[in-house]
């Protein structure tokens, strides 16, 4: 019986000037599976599995390169996150593609402000559990393929 409620984050749309180059990043490279695909060359889309999310990519060999579409502090997408066991492995081996590394790893400590930070561990409902006050992760950037910035973002807690 639907209840009329969010149950979580489905997926992220991004188009693409280099499909191919994109999926082979996506998927060889960070090790993520293609759950769907449709359409054909020059207007194919995939949708990859993220870890129980989607990154929607579609063709579009003829847009304008990021720059062109907008100064980055007026983008609507800031970045994508993608949740990793290894921030620097992961790193690494994007690096070793060639990929340009904005932001080396580094840890920091969210200040958590959420209703239950003080009392962490506490059901919030539809099994949600509240977190600490303090959530430590460790986080790195770089450019993806289609020009997309890509943060790694490693922790044990969210």
């Amino acid at each position: 019986m639907s209840t009329g409620h969010v149950t979580g984050f489905h997926h992220l749309a991004m188009r693409s000037r280099h499909f191919d180059k994109a999926l082979d990043f996506y998927t060889r490279l960070l090790g993520r599976p293609v759950r769907l695909a449709w359409g054909e060359k020059p207007r194919r889309s995939v949708m990859i599995d993220v870890g129980g999310c989607y990154l929607e990519i579609f063709e579009r060999p003829k847009s304008p390169a990021p720059a062109a579409v907008s100064k980055r502090d007026k983008d609507v997408l800031l970045h994508l996150a993608l949740r990793v066991d290894d921030c620097v492995a992961v790193l690494e081996r994007v690096r070793s593609e060639g990929y340009k590394v904005t932001i080396e790893p580094k840890d920091v400590t969210i200040a958590n402000t959420a209703p239950g930070s003080e009392d962490p561990g506490r059901n919030l409902g539809w099994g949600v559990t509240s977190l600490p006050a303090e959530v430590p992760v460790r986080i790195a950037f770089f450019t993806g393929p289609s020009g997309e910035v890509i943060e790694l973002f490693q922790n044990e807690l969210s």
